[in-house]
């Protein structure tokens, strides 16, 4: 070659051998044997290069596998350069292969055909194999279920093959985030939909998605708070802070009083005739009959003959009677405890409290007088009830019905009169029925409501009304006494407005009057609790609410004799 010029040489082994050494003018170079190349740059004398090989090998290949099933051979393999081994990947009965690792990367065709060869090896290899339960999917259908009149819907998932399954639910085909229980709750917030499930082994045996569930909350009865099968009326300053209203009856009147609001999410008005007296806060309104199925009714059968009658005097320690009685009579300031299931009338006077602890409790009829600010007449039960009556109720002003610890009840009412709540400062957690009878509301509150509340005529003739559904798996915290030192008659010549209304933070509540007297502010929670109070001048701003957490919530100013109501939003 040309003085000055420079020759790169390529060392190559044959299959299945290596390079031992390089020697370079009789010099060994590692550098040639690593990279197998050598170049001689501006040649200027005369050089050698000279290379030596060995044959290469052994390698081997490691067969491992996880649980319920094998690959065979296991272990360790040794072959020599450029063999061949061939593996079987086996699952135990009852299992499937998932996945079979080839140096650490799934081989689909190794998975589906249970065997792989290596040939021609010329390096280390792996093989490890993983197995799952053999797929067989199950069926899955869907049952729709709202128990004892409690707020929720309830979708149940129902395999058609017992056992363990991991749920997942949609709605119109698109995955529901963290609903993978076997139960769906849909509340009166939840969206229209066709809703679907599917069950699960492993992520590999999915069954295919259930028949869908059609939830429309205008045909399902746990949308509606109030519910008349012939007509609905709601007087002046009424609040539904939880739920709809509904009328089934074709040409039914909803009539609506100035100053309602049901506002609140997914609420809505539905009946043939709506009537709504502005100003109010009704903004969904649907000019259809409510179309739901009603719950099965239940009827008192029981007999009181035989029976003797009860008169429960005031004692010093709580009295408690055990059996059936025909008419029951507690007297003023009374407290007791009952225990039997089958009554006649029973009668409650002023300050009275009486506990049920019979999950059904029969009884001909009820009436509660009147209690007092510092004298509440009470109505209490030790568990969930439903209360079969034949006649009808009265309930009296300053009187609670299931507040004090709130469990589920229910009133079956079978007559066809009106049965009676004096709306002032009653508080009432508890659902009624009355298929062929009339709830009458009366008086000018505050009163509150929370259950579900249907009846042929839902005669609504109270003032100052907060309506709200009963949620039985989160009930509303039991009830502070609400104390009046001054008679109120509800008469709004004064004005009040909250600002900003909903709010993350605090509330101003502001007084519009001409008058000079005190002014009275309290927010009270939907179940009747008094959460703040402030009095003050009539012409200062009020600060509340910065300690409630979210939820609806009364403000009630009063001021003399006058007093209003505003709704308010915590967020």
């Amino acid at each position: 070659m040309t003085c000055g010029n420079r020759v790169t040489y390529t060392i190559t082994p044959d299959p299945c051998y290596l390079i031992a050494d390089v020697l370079v003018d009789g010099v060994s170079n590692p550098g040639a044997v690593l990279s197998g190349t050598y170049t001689f740059n501006n040649v200027t004398a005369n050089h050698t290069i000279s290379a030596t090989f060995v044959l290469a090998g052994p390698f081997t290949i490691t067969a491992t596998s996880g649980s319920n099933g094998t690959v065979t051979p296991p272990g360790v393999t040794t072959l020599p350069c450029g063999g061949s081994q061939s593996y079987s990947i086996i699952p135990n009965p009852g299992f499937i292969r998932s996945t079979v690792l080839i140096d650490g990367v799934n081989n689909p065709g190794a998975v589906s055909s249970g065997s792989y060869t290596f040939s021609n090896v010329q390096m280390n290899h792996t093989i490890h194999a993983t197995f799952v339960t053999a797929c067989s999917p199950t069926t899955v259908t869907i049952t729709a279920s709202m128990a004892d009149f409690c707020a929720n819907l309830t979708l149940t998932a129902n395999p058609a093959t017992p056992g363990s399954y991991v749920y997942q639910w949609y709605r119109n085909a698109v995955l529901i985030p963290g609903a993978t229980g076997q139960t769906l709750a849909l509340t009166t917030a939840s969206p229209d939909g066709a809703y679907t499930v599917t069950a699960a082994t492993s992520p590999s045996c999915v069954s295919a998605p259930s028949p869908p569930y059609n939830y429309s909350k205008q045909n399902s009865l746990q949308s509606y708070t109030i519910l008349g099968l012939d007509k609905v009326q709601m007087d002046e300053n009424n609040t539904v802070v939880r739920g709809s209203v509904g009328n089934t009856k074709l040409g039914g009147k909803i009539e609506i009083k100035k100053n309602a609001d049901i506002s609140s999410p997914g609420a809505f008005v539905k009946g043939s005739v709506i009537t709504v007296d502005n100003p109010s806060n009704v903004p969904v309104r649907i000019y259809s009959p409510a179309v739901v199925t009603l719950p099965t009714m239940l009827y008192n059968t029981t007999s009181t003959s035989g029976l003797s009658n009860l008169t429960i005097p005031k004692t010093a320690i709580p009295s408690t009677y055990t059996g059936n009685y025909n008419d029951v009579t507690v007297k003023k300031g009374a407290i007791t405890t009952l225990t039997g299931s089958i009554f006649g009338k029973i009668k409650l006077e002023e300050g009275a409290q009486v506990t049920f602890t019979s999950p059904v409790v029969n009884m001909r009829e009820l009436e509660m007088q009147n209690g007092t600010s510092s004298k509440l007449t009470q109505l209490k039960f030790s568990g969930n009830c439903n209360v079969l009556v034949k006649k009808k109720i009265r309930v009296g002003e300053y009187n609670r019905i299931n507040t004090a610890s709130p469990t589920n009840v229910v009133f079956y009412i079978d007559d066809n009169e009106s049965n009676e709540i004096k709306s002032k400062y009653t508080n009432v957690t508890a659902s009624f029925y009355i298929p062929n009878g009339a709830l009458y509301l009366s008086g000018n509150g505050p009163c509150f409501m929370t259950g579900r509340f249907i009846a042929y005529y839902i005669d609504g003739h109270a003032k100052y009304v907060t309506w709200n559904s009963y949620d039985c798996a989160n009930p509303p915290p039991a009830q502070l006494n609400v104390p009046v030192d001054t008679e109120i008659q509800t008469i709004t010549k004064i004005e009040a407005q909250a600002y900003p209304n909903p709010s993350a933070n605090w509330f101003n509540v502001k007084l519009n009057t001409d008058a000079t007297d005190e002014v009275t502010v309290r927010v009270i929670s939907v179940t009747g609790q008094v959460m703040q109070e402030l009095k003050g001048n009539p012409d200062q701003t009020f600060r509340v609410g910065d300690r409630l957490l979210p939820g609806f919530y009364i403000a009630e100013i009063r001021q003399g004799k006058e007093i209003v109501t505003v709704k308010l939003v915590k967020q």
